[in-house]
C-alpha cells in the first residue's frame, strides 16, 4: 500500500483554519475581566492590590491576559516583549514543574538576566525584585499559578504567600493570579495576602442554566461560525447548544478545538457538516470515557439525557 494512501505526506493546517485561530473568540465575561485587571493595575506605585483570577482550564484566562497586555502596550505605544528598557506589563506562564526558585529564576530571564544557577532562592529574590524596579514593569501577571500554588503542601502555601507579599511591598508593583481553583489555596491562612488580594474574577463555564446564559453561549457559537471562513452547518441552534455543551462542559478553548479541527479535515467546497464535528470530536477528546455518547453522533434525546434535561 502507499503512503500516500495512509498518511497525508506534506501535513499541514489549512488556510481557513489558520484564520480561525487567529480571530478571538472571547468570553461574555471578556470586559469585565479586563476592566478588574486595569483596576489592579491602577493601584501601581502606592499601596499596590492583587486580583486572583480563577476558572476551570480552557474557558479563557489566557486569552484575556495575552489581550489585555497587547492593547495596554500597543495604545501607549509600548514594545509588548521589550529586549531593554521598560517592561510594562510583564506575563509568565507558569509550567507544572514550577516552584519558588524556577519561578523566580524565569522571571529573571524573562526580564533580561540569566542567574548563576547556584543563586539562592534569596540571590533569585532579591535579583528579582532588582530587575522588576530596573525595568519599569507597572503590573505582573501570572498564567498557570495553580502549577505554583498546589507544590508541596501548606509549609510551601505559607513561604509562596510571603514571596509574593515581599513582592509587592518591595517592588510597589501589583500582582494578578489566574488559574485553577486551586490557585485560591495560596491565600489560605495567610491574612496579610488576604488583604492584599481582595479582589477576585471568576471566569464560569458557559452554561444553559438559564435564559441568560443560553444567550450568551448563542452568541459564542455565532461568533465561532461567522469566523469560520466556510461553509457550516447552523451551530447556535438550541439542540447545537446542547451537543456543543455535552462535548466541551462549556469550556470556550474546546469548543474552538472541535471546530478548527473540522475545518480542517472538511471538504472546503461543502463545508462543515455534522459528520466532521463528530469525527473532530472524537480527535480531540482528551477523555474517552467522557462523555459516554459522541455529541455530533448522538440522537438529540440522548444528548439532553447525557445533560440532564431530559423531560
Amino acid at each position: 500500500m502507499k503512503a500516500s494512501n495512509l498518511i497525508n505526506l506534506q501535513p499541514q493546517r489549512k488556510p481557513e483554519s489558520i484564520a480561525f485561530l487567529e480571530k478571538r473568540i472571547v468570553h461574555p465575561g471578556f470586559k469585565s475581566a479586563l476592566q478588574n485587571i486595569n483596576m489592579i493595575h491602577a493601584t501601581r506605585g502606592f499601596v499596590p492590590r492583587g486580583m486572583m483570577f480563577v476558572g476551570e482550564t480552557g474557558v479563557g484566562k489566557t486569552t484575556i491576559l495575552e489581550y489585555y497586555r497587547e492593547l495596554y502596550c500597543t495604545e501607549n505605544g509600548l514594545d509588548i516583549k521589550p529586549v531593554r528598557g521598560k517592561y510594562p506589563v510583564l506575563l509568565i506562564r507558569l509550567q507544572a514543574d514550577s516552584g519558588k526558585r524556577s519561578f523566580l529564576f524565569n522571571l529573571c530571564v524573562e526580564l533580561g538576566i540569566t542567574p548563576n544557577l547556584r543563586e539562592t532562592v534569596n540571590d533569585l529574590e532579591r535579583r528579582a525584585i532588582t530587575l522588576l524596579k530596573n525595568r519599569g514593569v507597572e503590573l505582573v501577571l501570572l498564567d498557570e499559578f495553580h502549577h505554583l500554588a498546589s507544590r508541596n503542601g501548606k509549609k510551601n502555601l505559607e513561604s509562596l504567600g510571603d514571596l509574593l507579599k515581599n513582592l509587592m511591598d518591595l517592588t510597589k508593583i501589583p500582582f494578578v493570579l489566574a488559574g485553577t481553583l486551586t490557585a485560591l489555596t495560596v491565600l489560605e491562612n495567610h491574612p496579610e495576602l488576604q488583604r492584599r488580594f481582595a479582589a477576585s474574577t471568576r471566569l464560569f463555564n458557559l452554561s444553559l442554566d438559564d435564559m441568560e446564559s443560553s444567550e450568551k453561549f448563542q452568541r459564542v457559537l455565532g461568533a465561532c461560525q461567522k469566523n469560520c471562513g466556510i461553509p457550516c452547518i447552523k451551530l447556535n441552534t438550541d439542540e447545537m447548544l446542547e451537543r456543543f455543551l455535552l462535548a466541551s462542559r462549556g469550556r470556550i478553548g474546546v469548543i474552538t478545538a472541535i471546530i478548527e479541527t473540522a475545518i480542517n479535515m472538511s471538504d472546503s467546497s461543502k463545508g462543515i457538516t455534522m459528520e466532521d464535528l463528530k469525527f473532530a470530536f472524537e480527535f480531540c477528546r482528551a477523555d474517552p470515557l467522557n462523555p459516554k455518547c459522541n455529541p455530533f453522533e448522538a440522537s438529540s434525546q440522548i444528548v439532553k439525557r447525557e445533560l440532564g434535561r431530559a423531560k
